[in-house]
């Protein structure tokens, strides 16, 4: 996609967000909205740009799609880091991830609750992800283990209840 005409990641505006809305059904908009998610944690993860991601996520308004963008932000960070999760760098898409939901979550835009269903519904696809990132489940618990340390998940046991 490309970048929109502020040279940030975010798009559509929230102008062209509100004429979706009205103009097509909950869920045509629903995943045109986490198709653009999608867009922009792939571009988080260039940028690390925390304060434009965080608007973002909040023109999109979907907060009821946000375990959604949890999922799919931490599969993204996972096949790009691959075989070299073994790297504790601070530089690791899967560490950036982790900050990004803690960051969301501290300034109340995502809510605990839907970080944990994110990581419950990406649990029950680590058969098929293993296929192409053998160390997923690795990755998933050391992913868990940033978000609990950085505020954006309360104990595993809200995460089984999260289903």
């Amino acid at each position: 996609m490309p970048a929109a005409a502020n040279g940030k990641f975010c798009m559509p505006s929230s102008k062209q967000t509100s004429l979706s809305r009205r103009s097509t059904p909950l869920i045509s908009n629903a995943l045109s909205s986490m198709l653009q998610i999608l867009a922009s944690r792939q571009e988080y993860l260039l940028s690390r740009e925390l304060d434009e991601a965080a608007r973002c996520v909040r023109e999109l308004g979907a907060s009821h799609f946000h375990h959604e963008l949890v999922k799919r932000g931490v599969k993204i960070a996972m096949e790009k880091d691959g075989m070299d999760h073994m790297d504790n760098s601070a530089t690791s898409s899967l560490d950036a991830m982790a900050a990004l939901f803690s960051f969301l979550v501290k300034n109340s835009i995502v809510s605990e609750y839907q970080v944990a269903k994110g990581i419950a519904r990406l649990q029950r696809l680590l058969t098929d992800l293993k296929l192409d990132v053998p160390a997923a489940p690795a990755m998933l618990d050391e992913f868990e283990e940033m978000a609990r340390e950085g505020g954006c998940l309360p104990g595993a046991a809200a995460i089984e209840a999260s289903d």
